[in-house]
């Protein structure tokens, strides 16, 4: 377990991780971005703020299952609605609002609100826990790296806009890119360890530890 992000590790390893699924990563980032865009037109602000908390949620599902050597289901995409819909749904809005405030602020505390709330989603689908205590749990790891998850966010902004100039197209690259570098860093933050990678079975489920 880290006490610090290594963000060149985990993006290194991110990489690995979707070079290793490719495929399978951009029909979920496909999907993930098919149905954000659809819903974004349909009903702009609120339509957006209700699905992309289990879009993301469902797109860990997938991350999370390929990492740890079990087989692709396309189908995982859709668990956040399905299992976590309501604390998906809360955390998906309340970081949104939180995350928009603090960029009304101004850009810095924008991104370091980002950093704070990075893991959220994670815990919510791989420790089952409710919204605010998964809120929290992404905090206090923020809180104990102000400044690495501060550049971690701005390194995940950097790989997206250069994927949004890329004609478009290199977000199918860059989505998966950062949401696969997040499991990472979230492995190393809370002890998890990816044993089924390895041929081991994964350790039984336990509460989330927080760096200290």
């Amino acid at each position: 377990m880290e006490k610090s992000l290594d963000i060149s590790r985990y993006v290194r390893e991110g990489w690995e991780l979707l070079m290793s699924h490719f495929a399978n990563l951009i029909v979920a980032t496909l999907i993930f971005l098919g149905i954000q865009f659809a819903i974004g037109s349909l009903v702009p602000v609120f339509g957006g703020m209700i699905v992309s908390g289990p879009l993301m949620g469902g797109l860990f599902y997938v991350i999370l299952d390929l990492r740890r050597g079990e087989e692709f289901q396309i189908t995982r995409m859709f668990d956040g609605f399905t299992k976590k819909l309501v604390p998906l749904v809360l955390v998906g809005a309340l970081t949104s609002i939180f995350i928009t405030a603090g960029f009304f602020m101004l850009i810095l505390p924008g991104l370091l609100i980002s950093g704070w709330y990075l893991f959220p989603y994670l815990f919510v689908v791989d420790k089952d826990m409710d919204f605010w205590p998964a809120m929290e749990a992404s905090r206090e790891i923020g809180f104990n790296n102000h400044v690495h998850v501060f550049l971690f966010v701005a390194a995940l902004i950097v790989i997206n806009l250069l994927g949004a100039l890329a004609v478009g197209i290199g977000l199918l690259i860059s989505v998966p890119l950062s949401m696969c570098s997040v499991v990472i860093a979230y492995e190393s933050l809370t002890g998890v360890k990816a044993e089924a990678v390895e041929g081991m079975p994964p350790p039984p489920p336990a509460s989330p530890t927080i760096p200290s």
